[in-house]
């Protein structure tokens, strides 16, 4: 209860403050997520690759031990330029957190062609790719994926889900776990309904644009039991009538954690200071997180996470080392994990050189 207070006040007490003319216009909080290495943490300031966060009263996971160098998540608030960490996770191999990279939902507060304000944090755009249904405006909302090497770096940039703004109190749930059930809309009214013969409260729920909820329809209900044993539904995605029968297949089309990220294999054909060439593309990996497990040179065989910017020039986010003796059945599909065409970077966005290894970056007191 004692965290959910003092995260209420984070988010509650700017509006207060604008009210009695205390506020500035970056005063309008935020919630997000970002990955990273630990760097240092005293029991109540936490840094993670270059961010620092106030943590005293994080939800920090058992299987977290803080010690620098360990690969961790952390959800956050921000507010004034302030970050507030409600929830720190750590990192298994095969998620989708890559170090340095993270995800702000909030209401602009600026914004012209180079630059975006979220909650007092200022984000270099110059380079992102917008969706098409995102207007530029102050006071839309937004969700802006990022990276951070000394500054925060924009990416992307996609319409702002209202439901994210509640996700430190869903976290912060007694009843945290949540479980989901796929069935056809048994009955239905304006602020509750039946799958399965179960009956689900929807009035906060998060409701998929990509249908209409009537009776017949197939939907996936994420849900929690609530203290009464009433079920609340947190998500209602729309399915089609085959997923009634496998409701237990969740990860057939996940999109990636940060938007339209692909992957390639191969061998690096040539470096030319912070780019790289492979499989005859051009990467920007003067912001990317580089394995410490090897050293990039001509001929090493390693595979690349990225992003293509609204540019068209390819940013690496991740780029790991991988054996290169593959087996010759294996080497056509590893060499791309998607089906892309061949391009390379015509204007390399505004970057900084990094040093090959893991991104350590100074630390700031913004969020």
């Amino acid at each position: 209860m004692t965290k959910r207070l003092i995260l209420a006040a984070v988010l509650v007490l700017s509006t207060l403050a604008g009210a009695f003319g205390v506020a500035s216009a970056q005063d309008t909080p935020a919630v997000g997520e970002y990955a990273g290495v630990v760097e240092s943490f005293d029991g109540t300031t936490l840094m993670v690759s270059g961010l620092t966060f106030q943590a005293d009263t994080a939800d920090i996971d058992d299987s977290v031990t803080m010690q620098v160098g360990e690969l961790v998540e952390v959800k956050f608030v921000a507010s004034a330029g302030a970050l507030t960490a409600y929830n720190v996770d750590d990192v298994e191999v095969g998620d989708d957190a890559i170090a340095t990279v993270g995800e702000i939902t909030g209401s602009l507060e600026m914004v012209d062609a180079a630059s975006a304000v979220i909650a007092g944090l200022t984000f270099d755009i110059s380079h992102a790719r917008v969706d098409d249904d995102v207007v530029l405006v102050s006071g839309t909302l937004v969700e802006i994926d990022f990276i951070y090497n000394a500054s925060l770096f924009g990416f992307r940039i996609s319409a702002g889900d209202p439901e994210d703004l509640n996700d430190p109190f869903d976290d912060m749930d007694d009843d945290d776990e949540t479980a989901s059930i796929t069935g056809a809309i048994e009955a239905l009214d304006a602020t509750s309904m039946t799958v399965a013969g179960l009956v689900f409260n929807i009035a906060t729920a998060h409701i998929d644009d990509d249908g209409t909820l009537a009776v017949g329809v197939v939907v996936e209900v994420e849900y929690v039991v609530e203290s009464d044993g009433s079920l609340r539904a947190l998500d209602v995605d729309f399915k089609d009538d085959d997923d009634a029968d496998d409701s237990d297949d969740d990860d057939s089309d996940d999109d990636d954690a940060y938007g339209d990220d692909d992957h390639i294999s191969g061998v690096v054909q040539s470096i030319s200071g912070t780019m790289i060439v492979v499989e005859g593309m051009t990467f920007d990996i003067s912001r990317a997180s580089i394995d410490d497990d090897g050293t990039l040179a001509v001929g090493t065989f390693v595979e690349i996470e990225y992003v293509t910017l609204s540019d068209g020039s390819l940013l690496a986010l991740e780029v790991e080392f991988e054996d290169d003796d593959l087996d010759e059945d294996d080497d056509a599909t590893t060499k791309t994990t998607r089906t892309m065409t061949t391009r390379t970077m015509t204007t390399a966005p505004t970057a900084r050189a990094r040093p090959i290894g893991r991104p350590i970056a100074s630390i700031v007191a913004t969020r």
